[in-house]
């Protein structure tokens, strides 16, 4: 599957008397592939910030073990980034998962959302 039929997949829309529609088929490879997404977007939402958070937070306990006043500041304002980041990466999986779920075809639809919470295929799954 490459990125063309992805993206046919995702822009074609299905017509109640079926007319430009493609006959979409929640496949067992898409179905991992979709586990595979919706893994990442969860690692990203929730690893990532706190990641950035530990890090600024090192960063400033640093700088006021050196005892520098104007260092201290200056890591301070360096974690306050940091934090508005997280933030930012907590939302922005959430938003592309929504948008994910909301484009597309309803079949495709149906297959996202079924899909993003599974659980990863092992390497040693065969798909049908």
């Amino acid at each position: 599957m490459n990125i063309s039929s992805i993206f046919s997949i995702l822009t074609t829309t299905t017509t109640r008397s079926g007319v430009g529609s493609t006959n979409f088929n929640c496949t067992t490879q898409l179905e991992g592939v979709i586990a595979i997404a919706g893994f990442v977007l969860k690692v990203i939402q929730y690893a990532a910030p706190i990641i950035l958070i530990i890090w600024g937070s090192i960063d400033l306990i640093r700088a006021i073990t050196a005892g520098k006043e104007e260092e201290i500041k200056k890591k301070q304002g360096i974690l306050i980034k940091r934090a508005i980041a997280a933030v930012i990466l907590f939302f922005v999986p959430l938003l592309v998962s929504t948008l994910l779920g909301l484009i597309g075809s309803t079949d495709w639809r149906s297959c996202w959302n079924a899909n993003k919470d599974k659980p990863l295929p092992t390497a040693g799954e065969v798909p049908n």
